[in-house]
């Protein structure tokens, strides 16, 4: 009955992935940017070729002068010159000395234009407001030889230095009304202020601060707090020129993504990424997990019910028997759901591979990527279901390395940027400077909490923003650790407060929630809070409905790595036990044909699917066809023209797609362009999986062995001299034991995949084994217990052959062993 159902859930899944690919043809259209300018408009253009316009003078990198030039500079000026270059419009400047000068010669009437302004009401008395054209993260900024963090809510009474007239004084005056605000004309000025301890504290934003201390123009300084106010900085007009501000926001619309883009990168310096989207018709995708949702949740309230029943068991005898009915179908069905929906998916996604290889058009192309994104989604979802089994029944566990959270989270935002820009929104990665680059974390699983956090705001965020911060909270007299903060900020539908500790139980959903529109399991919130506790931290929510959601992730007393004690982390003995979580295809690019081999005798045990070229232009024409998850680039290929594979996956804009890991005797080439991993040569299979690692996900198991017919794997030799020593042993004892009672229940479990009779055995071999100090069966014993407790049909149904091999092993030592006594 069982297999009949998931024959049916697999033949209504079949032709919604069709129905995905034929609705996209139907629905998507290209759109493109022009700009439309009325008649009106035109002609007010040649009527007033010469616009006046008053920078701001100390907003560096976002809006400055050189008055020793008399040249605006910055993105605001970068704007400017792509809107003449657009409309025919040429601007004069009238320069100031400070920022209430800008302002008063817009009040006066003295200029038309102010190229960088905050829309606040007061301000809407005299001028008209473009849309934003940027956003800045406004932060609070402490002397560094303070002993502590500062925040503004415990400031009372304390100085904070402010530029006069910026925007910022309404939300302190509002929010923080104790605290003193001194006025001054410029950011150096405010932190020559600091410095001298006349103030404790100065506003401005990310992007200045870097910039001035970049230039060396200021130092001994640290960012305290990042606070929940951001700039939108526009362009104001003088309220007489209303026609102004309609042909500088055309203007402002026409302007390319890739160019709006290209000016943030040329002005700002740190990680600070806006994403633009195209309209993508993506009802067909939600359409296709439709039917998926619904069969997990009638799955995930039956097995609450099974837990209810497995509660029951405790209280009376006469429930035991449902109970363990329950227990045994549930165990049953979370394998089968694996299994039974792997199996026919990786079809789906092999032949959709296959297609992909034809010589296609490239929309058909990107329909056949969003089949296999709507296939993985599907497997993401069993991974959740048996990632909670897991951690409920204590088999989970995490395993701390040596790891770049930097660079997990620029994986993390390149994996979730195509949702972000289905949904207009801006997806900014904002990352403190002074984190450490190397912190002793599980990789693995703290990926998987950012990806749930930022999956979850992405999904209920309609527009606006969805912004990821990473900074550290180092702590008075505490060396080599730090607290480590990842903070999740969106400007979405939010959630009640009376729906605060609900929303992280498993299997619930926020009250009023549309499943039809939002989907979702519950599960990914729940995963996200048991993994921050499991590394002593914590999640924390501040929202309110309607106001977006700010989600805290704190994870306390993480060691800090130094690069020279690296290699005090490495695993010596456990890289064999690596298993990669997903089919990696790996690109060896080496003009050593010895150097491919070894490499691919490496990696042969992983599963990884390879390929080989031999010289720059072979590579390239290989990526023309074909992008794999990583390229092995020796640096030295075809006469040190390896850069020149960099070049071209730049050019392509495919940098963020696939990662390459140089290949050298070079060290310094890890700081490289387009270089995301390094490995020196010469290096053994640890070190190399040890880096492939960083990449790919993975889990590990440290007691796995190896196992063949012809070997148990379990058995040493030394193993039956313990046995012979046992109290209890004589050899028709060990026979009666482990060849006729064990043996006829192994024959009873072998073939049927029931968690309570599994369970049992693999007990009952622990206690046989240690009753007669059988070392390899108290092993072999865990290790069953561990496969049905993971609900690993497929590792279950190989470690269950080894039963009969293994006894046959130490009968034969113990039959040697005999008859030398003799």
């Amino acid at each position: 009955m069982e297999k009949k159902s998931f024959r049916l859930i697999l033949i209504l899944l079949s032709p919604l992935l069709v129905l995905i690919f034929f609705l996209m043809i139907y629905f998507i259209k290209d759109d493109h940017k022009k700009l439309t300018l009325s008649k009106m408009e035109k002609e007010w253009i040649k009527s007033n070729p010469e616009i006046r316009v008053v920078p701001a003078p100390n907003f560096a990198p976002i809006d400055f002068t050189d008055l020793k030039k008399s040249a605006h500079m910055g993105v605001a000026s970068d704007y400017l010159k792509e809107i003449s270059k657009i409309t025919g419009l040429k601007f004069k400047y009238v320069f100031t000395l400070t920022w209430q000068e800008a302002l008063d010669v817009m009040k006066n009437n003295e200029a038309d234009l102010i190229s960088s302004v905050q829309n606040t009401k007061e301000r809407q008395k005299y001028l008209n407001f473009t849309s934003p054209y940027i956003k800045v993260q406004n932060i609070l900024v402490i002397s560094s030889e303070a002993t502590r963090d500062l925040h503004l809510k415990k400031m009372s009474r304390k100085k904070i230095g402010l530029i006069k007239g910026y925007a910022a004084e309404g939300y302190i005056r509002e929010n923080y009304p104790d605290i003193i605000i001194e006025y001054t004309d410029n950011i150096l000025e405010s932190i020559f202020l600091l410095s001298m301890g006349k103030i404790d504290g100065v506003i401005t934003n990310i992007p200045v601060l870097l910039y001035f201390k970049s230039k060396n123009m200021i130092g001994n300084v640290r960012v305290s707090e990042i606070l929940d106010y951001e700039y939108d900085l526009c362009f104001g007009v003088n309220k007489k020129h209303e026609i102004l501000q309609s042909i500088l926001e055309k203007s402002l619309n026409s302007i390319s993504d890739k160019k709006k883009e290209e000016i943030d990168n040329k002005w700002i310096q740190f990680k600070y990424k806006r994403f633009f989207v195209d309209r993508v018709f993506i009802g067909a995708f939600f359409l296709s997990l439709g039917l998926f949702f619904l069969m997990l949740f009638l799955f995930l309230s039956w097995r609450k019910k099974a837990i209810e029943l497995g509660s029951a068991k405790k209280e009376a005898e006469a429930a035991m028997k449902k109970a363990h009915e329950a227990d045994a179908a549930k165990s049953k069905f979370l394998a089968n759901v694996s299994h039974e929906i792997r199996t026919p998916m990786n079809s789906v996604l092999g032949f959709a591979e296959i297609l992909n290889e034809e010589d296609l058009t490239p929309r058909a192309k990107k329909y056949i990527e969003n089949i296999k994104n709507s296939g993985k989604a599907l497997l993401n979802l069993i991974d959740d279901i048996l990632d909670m089994s897991k951690i409920e029944s204590g088999r989970f566990e995490i395993y701390y390395q040596p790891c770049d959270l930097r660079n997990i989270l620029d994986i993390v935002k390149s994996e979730l940027e195509i949702t972000a820009n289905e949904k207009k929104l801006e997806f900014n990665l904002i990352i403190d400077p002074s984190t450490p680059k190397y912190l002793l974390l599980d990789e693995l699983r703290v990926k998987q909490i950012i990806v749930n956090l930022l999956s979850n705001s992405l999904k209920f965020t309609e527009k606006g923003f969805v912004n990821l911060f990473l900074y550290p909270v180092f702590r008075e007299g505490v060396i080599k650790k730090a607290d480590i903060v990842i903070e999740v900020k969106d400007s979405g539908i939010g959630i009640p407060l009376d729906q605060h500790s609900k929303i992280f139980e498993p299997f619930t959903q926020q009250n009023g929630q549309d499943s039809r529109e939002y989907g979702g399991t519950g599960l990914g919130l729940a995963i996200a809070k048991k993994l921050a506790e499991m590394m002593k931290g914590e999640i924390t929510l501040d929202s309110k409905a309607g106001f977006g959601s700010s989600f805290r992730v704190l994870l306390r007393d993480v060691a800090l790595v130094e690069q020279s004690e690296l290699g005090n982390y490495k695993y010596s003995k456990c890289f064999s036990s690596v298993m990669f979580l997903k089919k990696t295809e790996i690109l060896i690019a080496d003009h050593d044909s010895s150097d491919r081999e070894l490499v691919s005798y490496l990696l042969k045990p992983f599963g990884v699917r390879l390929f080989q070229t031999s010289d720059s232009l072979q590579t390239i024409n290989f990526l023309r066809k074909r992008l794999p998850d990583i390229i092995l680039l020796n640096m030295n290929l075809n006469d040190s023209k390896s850069m020149d594979v960099i070049e071209y996956l730049e050019q392509n804009q495919l940098i963020k797609k696939v990662m390459v890991i140089a290949v050298s005797g070079d060290v310094k080439l890890i700081k490289s362009k387009g270089i995301s991993g390094f490995l020196e040569k010469p290096f053994t299979r640890d070190l190399l999986v040890s880096e492939l690692i960083k990449f790919i996900p993975y889990s590990r198991d440290l007691n796995a062995v190896v196992h063949t017919k012809k070997d148990s794997g379990y058995f040493k030799e030394e193993d039956s001299f313990k046995i012979s020593q046992s109290y209890e042993y004589s050899f028709e004892k060990f026979c009666e034991v482990f060849d006729l009672v064990l043996m006829n229940k192994w024959m009873d479990v072998r073939n049927n995949f029931i968690f309570s009779d599994v369970s049992d055995f693999a007990d009952e071999l622990i206690e046989a084994g240690e009753k007669f100090r059988a070392d390899c069966f108290i092993i072999y014993g865990k290790d069953i217990k561990g496969y049905a407790e993971d609900f690993d049909i497929d590792g279950f149904n190989e470690i269950i052959k080894i039963y009969p091999v293994l006894v046959r092993d130490v009968k034969k030592n113990l039959e040697r062993n005999h008859d030398r006594i003799k």
